[in-house]
């Protein structure tokens, strides 16, 4: 009756093996995390995959910081087959999981609510968080730091998330090259009055007082503010 597994950080001594045998004999799983876990085969799509074909009810998976032996492949197992989740870590994957695979977790999992994707080099872009947008309508937390600039995320994605994504909480838009300005933070502020938590720090001044006036205005259940 297995449903909550946390092995994050458990150097190179959890591995696909047990991952795939805790998949097959605890169908009832809906929390699993695996961030932490280094690269080198430790812990590959085989154990993802394997999670995704017998965990039907998974609802939180976390594998950041994996080395980038989670690519493409077991996510998007995972939009397939589990179509309750409602949480997805997938920061600092080495820019193994990209745009294809966080279209298909749109498109199959409706109830998304938490969404990171920061640190995924140039291969998470506005294509793919404008339909995360457009379909999963629950979503309040968005992290997108670290994703560098030069048209990889722009205000396009993040204004996307403005205009479907009333119940929006959290965003982190930090480190982003200056592609987020006050275009998008001014649309958040307009249309996402429960916001609580905003980072917009090291966005190369393109987020000015006139954004930040209007998140004020806009969102009085704001608690922390990152300039």
């Amino acid at each position: 009756q297995l449903q909550h597994l946390d092995v994050s950080r458990t150097g190179r001594k959890v591995t696909d093996a047990s991952i795939t045998v805790v998949a097959q004999l605890c169908p009832l799983l809906q929390h699993l995390n695996v961030s932490g876990l280094p690269g080198s085969g430790v812990l590959t799509d085989e154990g993802i995959a394997a999670v995704a074909r017998h965990c039907p009810q998974l609802q939180h998976l976390d594998v950041s910081r994996t080395g980038g032996d989670i690519t493409d492949t077991s996510i998007t197992m995972v939009a397939h087959r589990c179509p309750q989740l409602q949480h997805l870590d997938v920061s600092y994957t080495s820019g193994k999981v990209t745009d294809a695979s966080i279209t298909a977790v749109a498109q199959g999992c409706p109830q998304l609510q938490h969404l990171d994707v920061s640190r995924t080099g140039r291969k998470v872009t506005d294509a793919s968080i404008t339909v995360v947008a457009q379909l999963c309508p629950l979503l309040q937390h968005l992290n997108v730091s670290g994703l560098p600039g030069s048209g990889v995320l722009t205000d396009e994605g993040i204004a996307a998330v403005a205009r479907h994504c009333p119940q929006l909480q959290h965003l982190d838009v930090s480190r982003t090259g200056g592609d987020i300005t006050d275009t998008s933070i001014t649309m958040v502020a307009h249309r996402c009055p429960q916001l609580q938590h905003l980072d917009v720090s090291y966005t190369s001044g393109k987020v000015t007082d006139a954004s930040i006036t209007a998140v004020a205005q806009g969102c009085p259940q704001l608690q922390h503010l990152d300039v």
